[in-house]
């Protein structure tokens, strides 16, 4: 039942668009190279609140593993996106690989993942990612799994 109701609303939504000469653009924001940029982008994206996308790949990165992105839009309309790797997955037996899920953004800013693989037990992490403290310093991964739950709760929900 409730496909239908999409589907029904993408033909209204698209008889509407044939009616009054809508039309789409499709705008290539990024390509990747598939070295260190990453590779494989698979995941959904998420918006900040300052309009950058993030996201994942699934490999690439400075360790092959995969990364996570931000694309920070231009300046001046039509100028190019800007592509940064926050972070480069290092695989195991610390680190997890092979990301593939949608990003979260907590209420402070931080992104939550996962992975497909690596971790201590081979078999994928949870990780959060955090803006740097001071302006140019580095993202930093840390495991919410290893916090109180209220603690990870308020972090999630700004409380």
């Amino acid at each position: 039942m409730k496909a239908r109701g999409v589907c029904s609303l993408f033909l209204l939504v698209a008889g509407l668009a044939a009616q009054t000469g809508l039309s789409q653009t499709f705008t290539t924001l990024y390509s990747f190279e598939g070295g260190n940029d990453g590779a494989q982008p698979q995941a959904g994206l998420v918006v900040g609140q300052d309009g950058s996308i993030y996201s994942t790949t699934v490999s690439g990165g400075a360790f092959g593993m995969g990364t996570v992105f931000q694309l920070t839009p231009p300046a001046t309309e039509g100028a190019a996106w800007t592509e940064t790797v926050l972070y480069s997955f290092q695989g195991p037996p610390g680190d997890g690989n092979t990301p593939y899920g949608m990003l979260l953004i907590g209420a402070n800013g931080d992104l939550y993942g996962t992975t497909t693989g690596g971790g201590a037990k081979q078999g994928g992490i949870v990780f959060q990612l955090s803006p740097p403290q001071t302006a140019g310093g580095a993202w930093s991964v840390r495991n919410p799994c290893s916090t109180s739950t209220a603690s990870r709760r308020s972090r999630l929900l700004g409380k």
